[in-house]
């Protein structure tokens, strides 16, 4: 209720200045979707806001007593390498993410952030008309947000979600044109996928041509158990994995290709480097701070690489099964 709250205020700040913004997952779900409240927990608001209008929003959501965590020199570099700005945060209070983007730019997924604006439809939340995306637009970013962002690594509300939102539209759906979209934008596994874990972990009921669907695509039983498998792993191993790097590493053929991989790793482009330490790209001061990121990777990856150099079943296993999800995702992208 609280967060509702702090929603309500910006949204109408945002609004006095004719800044177009839709409402993201939660804090659309939670108020709409869900029968109450308090059934759908959720630490942050996601906002997403047109490229071109995120400077003023921000400084409006400052005014609101939120803050960043480093100013953002170049727009542009930020939103090359990310979806949204750093997290905003407010003393006592929540966060907010401020979304230029719903997909990264550089990703195989990567999607035209003006597809979104052009899918939405206006409902109210806190007696405020809002606007947020129309029903394919959102059970697609659901999906996506599942598969293709978190790699299946998230928890069992996000599928959840799916649940309650096809409840509420009932019969209210075109699900051939959700197909149709989904393959014209490469997200034909990742979306079929996340539908059929979903249906198997909540009974949930798809029309007959759906299933008929799901079950004609080739989602390998062992990648459903390890997609599954992966939303139920432990949370340190989550953190250890997050980035995929290690996974990645381990699977590379040979000492030379693992070295190009480590190099790689290192030496990221200036642009990300900005938004992972406080230099502006375009500084010469930017150099020293690649063996920043060297002993930072170090001492992220150092226990993890040890406990699979020393055949930790565990460690090899979870390695194994973001590797094998990820190549799944990304070969012959569909």
């Amino acid at each position: 209720m609280r967060l509702l709250s702090e929603l309500h205020q910006i949204i109408k700040a945002l609004d006095d200045v004719k800044i177009p913004v839709i409402v993201l997952k939660g804090a659309y779900l939670v108020p709409i979707v869900y029968p109450h409240v308090g059934l759908r927990p959720m630490s942050d608001l996601d906002l997403l806001i047109p490229i071109a209008d995120v400077l003023q929003a921000t400084a409006i959501v400052k005014a609101q007593g939120y803050q960043l965590p480093r100013e953002i020199d170049d727009l542009d570099l930020q939103f090359l390498h990310a979806c949204h700005l750093p997290q905003m945060v407010k003393e006592g209070s929540y966060y907010v993410e401020i979304h230029g983007r719903l997909t990264k730019l550089n990703e195989t997924y990567a999607c035209d952030p003006q597809t979104w604006w052009q899918g939405t439809q206006t409902v109210e939340i806190t007696g405020l008309p809002v606007k947020v995306l129309a029903p394919i637009e959102l059970i697609l970013h659901l999906c996506i947000h599942i598969s293709y962002q978190h790699r299946f690594s998230i928890d069992l509300r996000h599928y959840y979600d799916l649940v309650q939102l096809l409840q509420y539209l009932d019969t209210n759906l075109d699900w051939e044109e959700l197909l149709k979209r989904a393959y014209l934008r490469g997200w034909g596994k990742g979306t079929l996928m996340v539908l059929k874990i979903t249906q198997r972990l909540f009974g949930l009921v798809l029309p007959e041509k759906i299933v008929n669907t799901l079950d004609s695509e080739k989602n390998d039983e062992e990648l459903i158990c390890l997609a599954i498998d992966e939303m139920w792993a432990s949370p340190t191993l989550k953190i250890s994995f997050l980035s995929k790097d290690v996974a990645e590493y381990q699977y590379r053929p040979g000492i030379l290709a693992k070295i190009d991989y480590i190099r790689q790793r290192i030496f990221i482009p200036r642009g990300l480097m900005a938004q992972k330490y406080p230099v502006p790209a375009n500084s010469l001061r930017i150099y020293p701070y690649y063996l920043v990121r060297m002993k930072d990777l170090l001492c992220k990856h150092s226990r993890t690489l040890q406990q699979m150099s020393q055949g930790e079943t565990e460690t090899i296993t979870t390695a194994t099964r973001k590797y094998k999800l990820w190549q799944w995702l990304n070969n012959g992208l569909a």
